[in-house]
């Protein structure tokens, strides 16, 4: 059997039991992880923003359409079973080992992904039941302003899905606003 050695501890090292280290690592998940949906929380993507910066990387927000109305109409325990089945399609879909899935608000869902997105497979694979905004890294931008541009992308669809902005033809990214349309 292998004799422990015992020596004066420095200032910063104290001694804990294995139960207070277990205890200390639930705390830490609990602080960056939903624990309803089992994916990050914002808190770890506040913790993460320098790890993205300057690297290529994919990023995805998505929104489920009507949510509040399923909340409203169906209860809080169905809207949570909805939400739930809509992060683990996410799962299936961003399958790789470094894509990270993160609650980054309500019910949106922010991926993070160093691959490229298919907008239409995955929009395929998660159906008509959001909303998405997508946004590439050039590698010479921040995570910061890679979700903004997403976020600016999926509000954009947002207006689309609700019928305030039209395509411009079923091909195109180009939208516009139906307002526009109604005074021309």
């Amino acid at each position: 059997m292998e004799r422990l050695e015992r020596r004066k501890l420095t200032d910063n090292e104290m001694v804990i039991t294995k139960h207070e280290y277990k205890t200390l690592l639930k705390l830490a998940e609990m602080a960056y992880k939903d624990m309803s949906l089992g994916i990050f929380n914002r808190n770890w993507l506040e913790m993460k923003r320098g790890s993205y910066n300057k690297e290529r990387f994919s990023a995805c927000i998505l929104d489920i359409n009507n949510f509040k109305k399923i909340n409203d109409d169906r209860g809080h325990v169905i809207a949570d079973q909805y939400l739930q089945s809509f992060v683990n399609r996410l799962k299936e879909f961003f399958n790789d080992k470094n894509d990270r899935i993160c609650r980054y608000g309500g019910d949106e869902i922010l991926v993070l992904t160093r691959n490229d997105i298919n907008e239409k497979k995955l929009e395929k694979h998660v159906g008509m039941i959001a909303s998405l905004g997508v946004c590439k890294s050039s590698g010479n931008e921040t995570l910061k302003a890679v979700t903004k541009k997403a976020d600016k992308n999926l509000n954009k669809n947002k207006r689309y899905f609700h019928g305030e902005l039209r395509k411009i033809n079923k091909n195109s990214n180009l939208f516009v606003s139906t307002s526009d349309i109604a005074t021309m």
